[in-house]
């Protein structure tokens, strides 16, 4: 029989197609095979009576192979050395976490085990290489869950693609579709919206993952579910637990992402398929390539939104209009199709500033971003604020109470210049 050293990740016979788990299964019986264990036992260190190896194993486990020093029940969290095999650990409670493999695999049905132990120096190992004499939990529940992995930190100013390690392709709204339910698949690059994700901070970590097609829709586990094969859609934000994500790092720059509702599952590509059109899942996390994906900044694109936002603005300055007498922080603000955010455009920067989202390098300012000025004897302490075209020219509109929406070549009120800013977040866009 083949014995597996260490809990690890092992690949899975998947069907390519409904991601089904298709590895054979062993029958197995119900309990391992304390009896020869105890045997062993009994001629390595001596003679002891079968009652006070039974009593001991209420509380204490021994290792049967050396196994991780784990900071949560998953191999995703930070580990903290080993187990050393044939050493005594105190164990103080028990979570279910991740799926893995090990030492006792061969005595499980399908071989794998979500139970761990929190031992009593504050660390987990899983029960897979521990013998405990039984199966099942011989403590009792942990108060709380296992603490999440620590998470990566990623820039919540940026439009990235997610390029899937396995298949070098990237996550994909099917369709360009922002109609709530849509598949969130794998498909060939093309630098559309419907290919680009943002993350947005919630707490502790975690990130609703923002979909370009529309600003508002997230990448969603369907219903809830905690199951492996849950599909993943694309769903309006509800702040749902099953719409945030943790992601973690796989190294080489590559993420894990782990929805919060069920930390012990990743973001999945499903039997590992190379395929375009194939709808992502969730499933046990086992370190593979198809759970892996790198972040890859798309900023000559730039904001989804930006784009939209100008090519409004230069509509209503090639037809002249005059609905922004004075009025430019209004017509920004409705370029990113939105109203009453600030009074002024002073307001408005100064709010920004004091939230740390100020630029004030006065070259490449990208399309889209809000450029702000302000000369007293002008604007009357008001200040201005105009639409970066991202090539050196800039849409304004309420320059004054009576000029009309304009296109200008440079920053015309380049004095008093105060500084650039992304259009906040939550502005939808258009």
């Amino acid at each position: 029989m083949k014995i597996f050293r260490t809990a690890e990740y092992v690949g899975r016979n998947r069907d390519s197609a409904t991601g089904e788990d298709r590895s054979p299964r062993r029958a197995a019986p119900p309990l391992r095979p304390v009896a020869v264990l105890v045997a062993l036992l009994l001629m390595v260190l001596g003679a002891q009576s079968l009652t006070t190896a039974t009593a001991s194993a209420a509380t204490t486990g021994r290792v049967m192979a050396t196994t991780q020093r784990m900071s949560a029940a998953t191999l995703n969290s930070s580990q903290n050395g080993w187990y050393a095999a044939g050493s005594a650990v105190a164990l103080s409670c028990f979570v279910r976490g991740q799926s893995v493999k090990g030492y006792y695999s061969p005595y499980i049905a399908g071989g794998w085990d979500n139970l761990w132990y929190k031992a009593s120096d504050g660390y987990f190992l899983a029960d897979v290489d521990l013998s405990t004499g039984s199966n099942n939990p011989v403590t009792g529940a942990c108060g709380s869950s296992a603490p999440a992995p620590a998470a990566v930190s990623v820039d919540t100013n940026t439009w990235f693609m997610l390029t899937a390690r396995n298949s070098g392709k990237v996550v994909d709204v099917r369709g360009a579709s922002s109609s709530n339910g849509t598949a969130v698949q794998q498909y060939s690059i093309n630098r559309t919206n419907a290919q680009l994700w943002r993350f947005v901070s919630t707490d502790s970590g975690y990130y609703r993952i923002v979909s370009a097609l529309n600003g508002n829709d997230v990448l969603d586990v369907s219903g809830g579910g905690t199951g492996n094969g849950s599909r993943v859609q694309i769903w309006g934000w509800a702040g749902g637990t099953n719409q945030q994500w943790l992601p973690v790092d796989a190294g080489n720059g590559y993420l894990t992402l782990m929805p919060r509702h069920v930390t012990s599952r990743c973001l999945d590509v499903p039997g590992g398929s190379t395929s375009s059109s194939v709808q992502l899942q969730i499933w046990d996390c086992n370190g593979t390539a198809s759970q892996q994906y790198l972040p890859t900044a798309v900023g000559t694109i730039g904001d989804p939104r930006a784009a939209n936002a100008v090519a409004w603005g230069v509509s209503l300055a090639n037809a002249r209009s005059t609905s922004y007498p004075g009025l430019c922080e209004k017509f920004v603000e409705n370029a990113y199709n939105t109203t009453g955010k600030y009074p002024t455009a002073i307001a408005a920067f100064n709010s920004l500033k004091a939230g740390g989202a100020i630029h004030t390098t006065s070259t490449t300012i990208p399309i889209g971003a809000l450029v702000f000025s302000e000369y007293v004897p002008w604007d009357g302490g008001s200040g201005h604020v105009e639409l970066s075209e991202g090539n050196g020219r800039y849409v304004s509109g309420g320059a004054s109470t009576s000029s009309a929406v304009n296109v200008a070549e440079y920053d015309h009120l380049s004095t008093g210049f105060l500084g650039w800013a992304y259009a906040p977040a939550s502005w939808p866009g258009r």
